[in-house]
């Protein structure tokens, strides 16, 4: 004996309906004013975060901007022209032969030894006469200080130009600004010579006064 099923009885089920047991006006209230209170909430939250970013931005910007300005500074400091930097190379190699050429101001012994050597070694008597007085302090070259000097030969005219040649040849920057020649009564050869030199030294210290060498006599005759 077959049992037959029993058929399946269609029940419909209602989902998603919310059985209120208040008011619909009361709990559209209720609602709105949470959503004002979480809106609320959300924009004092979000109103203290940027005032705490501010408040932090603000102490951080003066540390910021000191240590920009270091970093300026510093890159500044650091850039080399490259004119400057082309002279340096060319002169780094001379610096020793550059301060022997500009001797201190106050000490020209090395510099009268040479240049009377210069005088001898020509066959010349030379006579040197530094002066305070013509001691200039100012120069086109930057740094330096140019100590105006006469200077007196005597001899024939070949050794003077001798004399001149060897002058060149020192090791210092000396320039001949002034010169005068007398020839000797009877004599185209014989003659004395008057010359100023300007040689060029070190930067004088404020605070040092210029002691010059005293002058040479070597009982020159200058006619």
């Amino acid at each position: 004996m077959n049992k037959e099923k029993p058929e399946k009885q269609n029940i419909n089920y209602y989902t998603g309906i919310k059985f209120y047991i208040e008011e619909p006006e009361v709990v559209v209230k209720r609602e709105i004013r949470r959503a004002i209170w979480i809106v609320a909430a959300v924009l004092v939250i979000t109103a203290s975060l940027i005032a705490f970013a501010v408040y932090k931005i603000k102490q951080m910007t003066p540390g910021l901007t000191t240590k920009q300005n270091m970093i300026y500074s510093s890159l500044q400091s650091n850039v080399v022209d490259t004119n400057l930097l082309n002279n340096w190379e060319e002169t780094k190699p001379i610096l020793e032969k550059i301060s022997q050429a500009l001797p201190d101001p106050t000490n020209l012994l090395d510099y009268q030894a040479a240049l009377e050597k210069a005088g001898a070694d020509a066959g010349l008597g030379v006579a040197v006469n530094f002066s305070s007085a013509n001691t200039s302090s100012a120069s086109k070259i930057s740094g330096t200080s140019p100590v105006e000097h006469q200077v007196q030969v005597k001899g024939d005219a070949n050794s003077i130009n001798e004399f001149l040649t060897n002058v060149e040849k020192l090791p210092f920057y000396v320039t001949l600004t002034k010169f005068s020649i007398t020839f000797s009564r009877g004599s185209t050869n014989e003659a004395s010579a008057n010359l100023t030199f300007k040689l060029f030294a070190a930067a004088k210290s404020k605070t040092t006064n210029l002691s010059s060498p005293s002058p040479t006599t070597n009982n020159l005759e200058v006619k």
